[in-house]
């Protein structure tokens, strides 16, 4: 994967991440180096967002019951959303 630095040092903070997540982020590395993508393709590059979405998000979502638009902007703000009403700050 590629590192990147972050634009200020204001940017520079932890994210917190659930247990469950945490877990399954692992073991969605199936063993890949450190550094590596979590979703790579088959040459180790970044896996198209696309890709992923239609092949997994979606239907993971639609096993669950949810019948709506999915994408990463709606994790994101549910994510964003669940965390506000835990008292996370936000930034």
């Amino acid at each position: 994967g590629v590192m990147v630095e972050p634009k200020t040092r204001g940017s520079v903070a932890p994210v917190a991440i659930p247990d469950a997540l945490r877990s399954a982020l692992l073991a969605e590395r199936n063993g890949a180096p450190d550094g590596a993508f979590i979703f790579a393709s088959r040459n180790g590059g970044p896996f198209p967002a696309n890709n992923w979405r239609f092949r997994k998000l979606v239907p993971a979502a639609r096993a669950a019951g949810f019948e709506g638009q999915i994408n990463f902007q709606v994790l994101r703000r549910t994510f964003a959303t669940l965390a506000h009403d835990l008292g996370v700050p936000l930034k």
